[in-house]
């Protein structure tokens, strides 16, 4: 572990000194990436912010600053770059995945069981597989 965190502090270190020179939607997104692997969850919502402002098409940026906002208990804006996310690409299985996460956690059990259905309806056999599980019992029985 401490060998991926100094890789990573590296990364960025890296990344910032490209990112001194020239504006890069993939350099930001890379940044982010690595502060969010090293728990700063606060530190990669502008960088991938800024990313977007770059390449406002980046389904998995979207996606990725809402999860980071998820961790933070941030789920409504976090639903939003998911829905976002899902606008771009609607066949982003991570993204309503994701989604459906923030909805339970919200206690919107019955639209994140929609999100995990659409999940399995795209051919997820991990999540296909959840629903029949104990701990997917409550989305199985929710039309």
């Amino acid at each position: 572990m401490l060998v991926k965190k100094a890789n990573e502090q590296e990364v960025i270190r890296l990344l910032n000194q490209a990112l001194a020179i020239q504006q890069s939607g993939k350099a930001y997104f890379y940044c982010a990436y690595s502060k969010y692997s090293l728990g700063d969850k606060e530190g990669a919502i502008p960088d991938y912010s800024q990313s977007i402002a770059i390449n406002p098409h980046n389904a998995k940026a979207y996606n990725n600053r809402g999860v980071a906002k998820a961790k933070l208990e941030d789920y409504q804006r976090a639903i939003a770059d998911y829905n976002v996310a899902i606008a771009i690409n609607p066949l982003f299985e991570e993204a309503y995945s994701d989604r459906g996460n923030a909805k339970f956690d919200l206690g919107e059990k019955r639209s994140a069981s929609c999100d995990y259905k659409k999940v399995v309806s795209l051919g997820n056999e991990s999540t296909a597989q959840w629903p029949q599980s104990k701990d997917g019992d409550w989305c199985r029985d929710i039309p």
